[in-house]
């Protein structure tokens, strides 16, 4: 897979909001640059989004090497014991499919408690190629 400087705004600004089918909200996006393939960063992206329990929140935030992507919902949640296992292909294949391409970016994929309640699927690419 070909990776090149993918804008991060208007890919979520424009790509990504016409793409998802369920309503979402975005509370900062970073105007910056990540190495991947485009289309296959919008659709973990997208897969993320759709993965949401309730109206997915997505922030993009700029770090000094790297770029934090955070969505976050206000659902059950994942308890502790089973937030590696759903990455698994055999549990959640789209999210099996999202940690396979953010590790070939360079990132890496996790979920954090979204307190009070819910979960955000975070994942950080770096922003040099």
């Amino acid at each position: 897979m070909e990776l090149r400087a993918v804008e991060v705004q208007p890919l979520v600004t424009t790509d990504l909001i016409a793409a998802v089918q369920r309503p979402m909200t975005t509370t900062a996006v970073a105007a910056t640059t990540v190495y991947a393939n485009a289309d296959v960063l919008r659709r973990v992206l997208e897969q993320l989004v759709d993965n949401a329990e309730t109206p997915a929140e997505l922030a993009v935030i700029a770090e000094p090497t790297a770029v934090l992507f955070r969505i976050a919902d206000r659902g059950a949640g994942i308890p502790h014991t089973e937030r590696e296992s759903v990455f698994d292909a055999r549990v959640r294949a789209g999210l099996a499919y999202c940690r396979a391409a953010v590790e070939a970016f360079g990132g890496r994929i996790w979920i954090e408690d979204n307190a009070p309640t819910g979960a955000v699927y975070c994942f950080l690419l770096p922003t040099g190629n």
